[in-house]
């Protein structure tokens, strides 16, 4: 078992890891917070943007590193549908059991929804 300082550094390698496998292991526009950006990655949860059917709404902030913020780093919704429309519906991410990525986005669109039937 390693000590306690070396297994900081896996746990840290490992964080920076996250997401190679499914491309957004780097932001899809410049951050001054990482050394690269690739324009097609999946990463696309900037610090500024408002997931904007949570409740309350979702400002994602600046550390995108952080092992308990780093699933705001993938918002589907703006990926598949564009930033505006994408955040406008966006009320929280989910994904695998255990995944930290959770790459999945829970939305809320009242357009697309279909109307409820009463019987």
């Amino acid at each position: 078992m390693p000590d306690k300082k070396e297994w900081q550094k896996i746990t840290e390698r490992n964080i920076d890891l996250f997401g190679s496998l499914n491309q957004h292991v780097v932001p899809s526009a410049p951050n001054p917070l990482f050394e690269f950006w690739a324009p097609g990655s999946r990463w696309n949860g900037m610090p500024g943007n408002v997931w904007q059917k949570a409740n309350p709404p979702i400002i994602l902030g600046e550390d995108m590193r952080s092992p308990n913020k780093i699933s705001y780093r993938w918002c589907a919704s703006q990926f598949f549908l564009g930033k505006p429309q994408g955040l406008k519906i966006q009320v929280r991410n989910n994904g695998c059991y255990s995944c930290p990525l959770r790459c999945y986005s829970i939305v809320e669109d009242e357009e697309a929804a279909a109307p409820l039937s009463h019987q």
